[in-house]
This record gives C-alpha cells, structure tokens and sequence, in this order.
C-alpha cells in the first residue's frame, strides 16, 4: 500500500508536467536573485577564487579595482537575464502551457536548448563552474521531464504549424 501512496504522490507532483517547468522558472528566480546577493555584498564564489588565484580584494589592488566591478556588473547582468528567465518559465507554465498553446512548449524548447546549451559551452572553455554544473545537473532532468510531460500530442503541433495558424487567422480577418 505504501507503494502505490508514493506514486500517487509523485504522480501529484509532477502533473501534467507543468509543476517542474514552474519548478524550473521558480529556481532561475532565486539563482538571479542570489547572483544579485553576491554582487551586493561584492563576493565571489570559491571556484571564481580558484579559477583567479586570488580574492576579490587582491584583484581589487590592480587596476583600480576595475576587472572586481566588471565582474560585479556581469554577474548583477547574469542574475537579471536568469530572473527574467525564471519569471518566464513561470507564466509560461500557468497560462498558455495550461491552455496546451504549442507556442508556449515551442518557446520553452527553444529557450532551453539556448540556456542549457549555454553552459556546456564553458567546458570548450576549460572552466568548469562546479555551482552552475550541479545547478544545471539538478534541473535539466526536471526541466526535459516537464517538457516531455507537456509536449504537444496533436501530429500538426511542429513549429511549421505556427505559421499554418497564423495564416489562417490572417484569412479569417
């Protein structure tokens, strides 16, 4: 019996698969928000000083501490973008992914082959950011689930099928 309560339960969680793409967005959220709580308070993370060789104040005596404020200034830049993500995935996943708008999912493929794809980027690169690595392991599988959950399941719903609506909402006008 116990059994069958678990999957009842993770049936509940994961739903028709939007929970874990608003899981998803609500997690972006707070990782563009804790990059904003970093450049505030000036700090870097334990792999920026072992990548740098040194602290943010010792970096801070070259160069008039310009490389520590554009460092700062990209990560504030880095943490709008994943907030401005986040707050996307979460509309996205109330509204028009439970109406089933094939745009939306469509949106969401797009978007994440952009963003994950973004990160493994970084090992062409020979930097290996061990917080952004464990994130994206994290929330890959999560995100690829929702979005095999939410897949459109009509046979038209491809994106050339967006332009098709179009068209023919242009006709009807």
């Amino acid at each position: 019996m116990a059994g069958h309560n678990e999957q009842r339960f993770l049936s509940a969680l994961i739903g028709d698969g939007r929970p874990l793409i608003a899981f998803t967005g609500l997690a972006l959220v707070l990782s563009g928000l804790f990059a904003f709580f970093l450049s505030a308070t000036k700090h870097f993370l334990p792999h920026d000083i072992a990548y740098l060789g040194m602290t943010a104040d010792a970096l801070c005596n070259i160069n008039e501490c310009r490389i520590v404020h554009f460092m700062i200034h990209d990560r504030v830049s880095f943490g709008g973008a994943i907030a401005a993500v986040g707050v996307l995935y979460l509309w996205l996943a109330l509204f028009p992914l439970q109406a089933r708008e094939p745009w939306a999912w469509w949106t969401l493929v797009l978007s994440g082959l952009i963003g994950f794809g973004s990160f493994l980027s970084y090992l062409g690169y020979g930097y290996l950011d061990t917080w952004h690595g464990c994130a994206t392991g994290a929330l890959l599988p999560v995100f690829l689930l929702g979005m095999w959950k939410t897949r459109p399941t009509q046979p038209s719903s491809g994106p050339s099928s967006l332009l098709v609506a179009e068209t023919q909402v242009n006709r009807s006008t």
